[in-house]
């Protein structure tokens, strides 16, 4: 069937996607006819971008960026190719292949550009292909990057001599995954946590300045403001140094100004804290006091970070954590043994001890996990303090209370229906144990986790008798993925499993339902659709469904009813005139015939190709409007699809689609001819506008466009008696006007003084011209002379035409040369010679125009003119003599 397997590089088809998915129809001929032909329609628009994810994002801007969701507008342009390629004998594979992409809209967020991470990684979609076992159909969901292409699937061949066919592909969903989903929140995070640290470092300054910390004498105020500018330059510090805002090119809140300035206020604040220890050195203070003082600061900041916004809250509570770095302790350290006899350090211990103790209490296990948390690194790290062997236990108890009040709301939402704070509990419960657990705290993980798998899977056992099996789904992947990130309770993992197949069971048996209710109905084109669906979910999850095989033999079933409706409904779209719809409905009932292994049907041939046929002719026909609008380019591409396809199915000697192609051709011949005729005569009319405004490159281009034109048409029967006029016309100016152009050149090239001679020839044989030309005046070599306004050229001419015995021209250079600046010493010997010439001419015999004139009619009474005029007058009087 399938002639020897070759490798294929085609491009199936390329689309640009707005937000807006287009589905394509492939149809392609077997490998052995033409392996690199592929005929490319769209049939339909699909869905948008998966709206849940971008709604999800543009909700994260509009939050932090304190506008409406309903607001904002994203168009994300993507350009991609689909690629079929051969990737060894026997298997071939669909790549995806990112063209270009660009985004638009409101994808600035608070100060900064945000277009990079609206870019989609995630593709959905539907192929259908047919090798010499049967027709396929395959689902595809994968991500991809814009750098490199995926391959969406690969295709098994069962030899080495086969091809695919592409029936069908489209690419139903592109969009963004939940990895794209949070790498976006991320930035949204980062952006917030740049102003926040902006905010801060406001706040901390302005109490400095309002309660003159920095002209305090007051060491308890020094120390908490000390350590306080130092967490606030290290937030700084940080995102200056993060590369994904940026902050060289852009730096909207001038965090780097701020943090240079609060790092020079904690560099002081140090040096006065110091001077201030020496002044009053073994001086010993209450330790008590400046540790209450310095814990009241913490817990004010941690207090802000409640009352400010929820994107600036990290930032405020991270003033108010105690952070034992080692320049902390070691000025912790220095003030307790000058100022507090080693009590200070115990102190703020502690006060810290108590204050986590107090907010157990209290039931706020957060913020005293951390109180405990911030004395045990104080202890660890300052050697003086004596530890309190309780503080571990504390911990670690709060950390199991936590961790089971996670799991215990979760516990109860799932009870409640609400899955969206299942899953935020679910993930607070995942984040706490990477943050705050490792495997050497003795946690009875299993009997915290226990009550909330075997809620959820109880609850999934109630979803799937009510045949909520989606919700079910849902709920299980969500179990999955806890028991996962706790590694933990093995045993529920053959319950789930079960569960899982039972929903996924549930659905396929309802697809599976419907379309054989239809059939019962003899609706066999839903049957059809919905059996199709029943198929490709048992592809999608052949895991759980691979036992399944129902839908198989419906499909069998369907195919006879199914061929004879494809039939029926293919002659009555043919007997109304929609061939294309009538070609579609035959294929399709074709395809179906060689799916069952029937036989070749003559009488369902017959049909195929007399749709094709009335196709043909009918697009043919069709070109008569775009001829009419001058829609040659689209004519033409109708009229090689129509010879493609009258090729491809032998209609070559079909006497009514030759009637038809001649038909066409002579229209398009006469619309050809009629636009070269009417672009012709529109050239002339140029040619002589632009002789009116002198534009003489203007007339050449035109004359030549418009001979080409008669020259490549003469089946057109082009009047050319004009253009002929016309050329002869301005056959001088073009020759003039090249012959001048070459002088220039070679002036540039090697000098003027090389070529006056064949510049004063040039202009000789210009003005010997019987009608001067209208459009093309050149300019004279006197005229150049005097542009150029440069004496050392004037008087090379001047030499030349003196040496030419050209009296009168020589003179005219010699005035230029004085006008331009030239000395009168330079010419003494010129003029000597002119005066000579000048003086014969005008004691030549006869009437001409110099005889009788006087030295005052070549040159002025000029002092300049000395030479000149003396041997003049000494010539005249010799030859009266």
């Amino acid at each position: 069937m399938i002639a020897a397997r070759r490798v294929l590089e085609t491009i199936l088809f390329r689309t640009t996607f707005c937000f807006t998915i287009l589905v394509f129809n492939i149809f392609t001929k077997s490998a052995s006819a033409d392996p690199d032909r592929f005929a490319v329609t769209i049939r339909s628009n699909s869905q948008v971008v998966n709206p849940a994810t971008r709604d999800a994002m543009f909700f994260a801007m509009a939050t932090g960026g304190g506008s409406k969701t309903s607001e904002l507008n994203l168009q994300i342009e993507l350009q991609y190719d689909l690629k079929l390629f051969a990737q060894s004998d026997n298997t071939s594979a669909i790549q995806f292949i990112i063209q270009s992409i660009s985004v638009n809209g409101q994808t600035n967020y608070r100060g900064f550009d945000l277009s990079d991470f609206f870019t989609p990684d995630l593709v959905l979609g539907h192929i259908e292909f047919e090798t010499d076992h049967g027709v396929y159909s395959r689902n595809f969901n994968e991500k991809f990057s814009v750098a490199e292409p995926v391959n969406l699937l690969s295709i098994d061949l069962q030899t080495n001599n086969e091809a695919p066919l592409i029936r069908k592909a489209s690419i139903e969903l592109l969009g963004f995954s939940d990895d794209a989903k949070k790498s976006f929140l991320t930035q949204i995070r980062l952006v917030d946590r740049y102003w926040a640290t902006i905010s801060l470092n406001d706040t901390v300054y302005r109490n400095i300045l309002r309660y003159s910390i920095d002209d305090s004498d007051d060491i308890s105020s020094l120390f908490v403001y000390f350590d306080l500018t130092a967490k606030v330059s290290r937030l700084g510090n940080e995102l200056l140094a993060d590369s994904r805002l940026r902050l060289r090119s852009n730096d909207p809140g001038k965090l780097a100004d701020e943090t240079d300035k609060i790092s020079r206020m904690h560099l002081r604040l140090e040096t006065l804290l110091k001077q201030q220890i020496l002044k009053e050195k073994n001086h010993y203070d209450n330790a008590d006091v400046f540790a209450r003082k310095y814990v009241a600061y913490l817990e004010r900041y941690r207090l802000l970070s409640e009352l400010v916004s929820y994107s600036g809250s990290e930032q405020f509570y991270y003033a108010g954590r105690l952070l034992p770095t080692a320049s902390f302790c070691q000025l912790l350290t220095y003030i307790d043994k000058t100022r507090f006899n080693g009590a200070a350090a115990q102190s703020i211990y502690r006060i810290m001890i108590r204050k986590g103790d107090s907010l157990t209490h209290e039931g706020n296990l957060a913020h005293a996990l951390d109180y405990l948390n911030d004395a045990k690194d104080l202890s660890e790290n300052i050697a003086s303090i004596e530890v309190d062997r309780s503080v571990d236990l504390k911990i670690g108890k709060l950390k199991e209370g936590l961790l089971h009040s996670f799991i215990l709301i979760a516990t109860r939402t799932v009870s409640s229906d609400r899955p969206d704070l299942t899953q935020l509990y679910l993930e607070k419960a995942i984040d706490f144990k990477k943050e705050h657990l490792n495997l050497e705290q003795s946690i009875n993980i299993e009997s915290i986790i226990d009550p909330l798998i075997r809620a959820m899977t109880d609850k999934t056992k109630t979803l799937i008798y009510y045949g909520q099996n989606n919700e079910a789904i849902e709920l299980n992947n969500k179990a999955l993925h806890f028991i996962n990130s706790f590694n933990a309770i093995p045993h529920y993992w053959p319950i789930i499993r079960q569960q899982l197949k039972t929903a996924h069971t549930g659905i396929y048996q309802d697809l599976l339902n419907t379309a054989r209710d239809y059939y019962d109905k003899h609706n066999y084109q839903l049957s059809g659709e919905y059996a199709e669906y029943a198929y490709r979910y048992r592809i999608d999850h052949i895991d759980y469904l691979e036992d399944q095989r129902g839908v198989e033999q419906l499909q069998v079933q369907l195919r006879k009813p199914q061929i004879s409706n494809l039939i029926g409904s293919g002659m009555n779209e043919m007997a109304h005139g929609n061939h294309s719809t009538a070609l579609n409905a035959f294929d399709k009932a074709n395809e179906l015939r060689k799916a069952e292994g029937s036989a070749l049907d003559a009488s369902l041939d017959s049909l195929r190709k007399t749709a094709i046929k009335n196709m043909i002719i009918s697009s043919l026909r069709s070109v008569d409007l775009k001829i009419w609008a001058n829609e040659l380019e689209e004519a033409s591409m109708v009229y090689d699809e129509a010879m493609e396809k009258t090729k491809e199915f032998g209609f070559h000697d079909d006497p009514d689609i030759k009637a038809a192609f001649r038909r066409m051709e002579e229209k398009l011949t006469d619309r050809i001819c009629m636009n070269n005729r009417l672009e012709f005569e529109e050239l002339l009319y140029r040619v002589k506008r632009s002789a009116n405004q002198g534009k003489l490159e203007e007339v050449r281009k035109n004359l030549d466009r418009a001979e080409k034109i008669s020259s490549l048409n003469p089946g057109c029967f082009i009047n050319t008696s004009e253009l002929m006029m016309l050329s002869d016309r301005f056959k001088d100016a073009f020759n003039f006007k090249d012959q001048y152009q070459l002088l220039y050149n070679r002036m540039f090239e090697i000098g003027f003084s090389a070529v006056v001679a064949d510049y004063d020839r040039l202009d000789s044989l210009y003005s010997l011209l019987s009608t001067p030309n209208d459009v093309y005046r050149p300019t004279s070599l006197m005229d150049f002379l005097a542009d150029q306004n440069n004496p050392s050229l004037s008087l090379t001419a001047c030499s030349y035409f003196a040496g030419k015995n050209k009296a009168i021209a020589a003179i005219q250079c010699l005035k230029m040369f004085k006008k331009q600046g030239g000395t009168e010493k330079q010419t003494r010997e010129i003029q000597l010679i002119l005066a000579r010439q000048t003086a014969r001419l005008t004691l030549l015999e006869g009437i001409h125009e110099y005889r009788f004139k006087t030295v005052d009619d070549f040159v002025e009474n000029d002092p300049w003119y000395k030479v000149f005029r003396q041997e003049f007058t000494k010539m005249r009087k010799l030859a009266g003599e």
